[in-house]
């Protein structure tokens, strides 16, 4: 098969993320899983997930059962791989202690199209690399990669995709995962493309525009193809409460006399500070809300 329909970093996970506001998180993953699954079914394509299926390495019953369910709805081959959030302690040796490790056990005795590829990894100052051939010049591999060395953050633990290149010479195609940012760069007719997240599952993707690539490598086509999103399921209002919290406990803090007057009684001390505090109706609530243990 020359067609893959590619994404990566789904994490999947049965708690709903701080940032999502989905009535059912679930349903919400399997209805992103179903439609690259019917994509791949209308383009005749087999479908390569580069890593990061599971959020976590162990993850319940019910969330290994949805990417079986994803499989089962896959009428071509479903390629993955083992991944950092995926392996204990991010070694292959681990695996057989993991969710992947399950769904690579279930695949050979009884999902002839799901291939779990066992990696070659490396632990490169602090970044983590699992790799596998897919074919003669497709290489899959989770790494964290930037489209170039200018992109990656100040003392970030990364590498560029040029980097990639001279690494992997005999690689004419670099399918990634590990950066949630989609992008691709094609140097000298060779590719290397990161699909990024199709589900965003934090509040700096806000605005961000999920997808999957269409990629057919006798053709030599690429296709960015978004997935439905609706933005008005992620926030950010958690992170606006936690700020405002802070700055309640910063201001109480700050107005508590210091001037050596203190009672033997924890809570005549802090009656009195509150009193003298000239704080807001907004802090003293707060105030009430920690004596209450609310």
């Amino acid at each position: 098969m020359s067609k893959y329909i590619l994404f990566g970093d789904i994490h999947l996970r049965n708690d709903r993320p701080l940032a999502r506001l989905d009535l059912d998180w679930m349903q919400t993953q399997r209805d992103v899983l179903f439609f690259i699954a019917d994509l791949a079914n209308a383009r005749h394509a087999d479908v390569i997930d580069t890593g990061d299926n599971f959020n976590t390495p162990r993850v319940p019953d019910e969330v290994k059962s949805l990417y079986l369910e994803f499989v089962a709805r896959c009428n071509g081959m479903v390629h993955t791989i083992p991944a950092n959030h995926t392996l204990p302690y991010h070694q292959m040796k681990n695996i057989n202690e993991s969710s992947i490790g399950v769904l690579a056990s279930i695949a050979k005795l009884h999902t002839p199209n799901l291939v779990v590829h066992m990696c070659d990894e490396a632990n490169e100052d602090g970044r983590f690399e699992h790799s596998t051939y897919l074919t003669d010049d497709v290489l899959l591999c989770h790494t964290l990669t930037f489209p170039s060395e200018d992109e990656i953050p100040f003392y970030g633990k990364a590498t560029s995709a040029q980097h990639l290149m001279m690494k992997y010479r005999k690689a004419k195609w670099i399918l990634l995962g590990d950066n949630h940012h989609h992008f691709m760069v094609n140097e000298d007719d060779r590719f290397v493309i990161n699909p990024g997240t199709p589900i965003p599952q934090v509040a700096d993707m806000l605005d961000y525009g999920p997808g999957v690539y269409y990629i057919d490598t006798e053709a030599e086509e690429v296709e960015w193809i978004p997935v439905p999103f609706d933005k008005s399921m992620l926030t950010d209002d958690h992170i606006t409460e936690q700020h405002e919290r802070d700055e309640r406990i910063a201001a109480f803090m700050e107005a508590i006399p210091k001037d050596g007057k203190v009672s033997l009684s924890f809570e005549d001390n802090f009656a009195k500070a509150v009193e003298s505090s000239g704080l807001d109706q907004n802090a003293l609530n707060f105030i009430e809300e920690i004596k209450n243990g609310e």
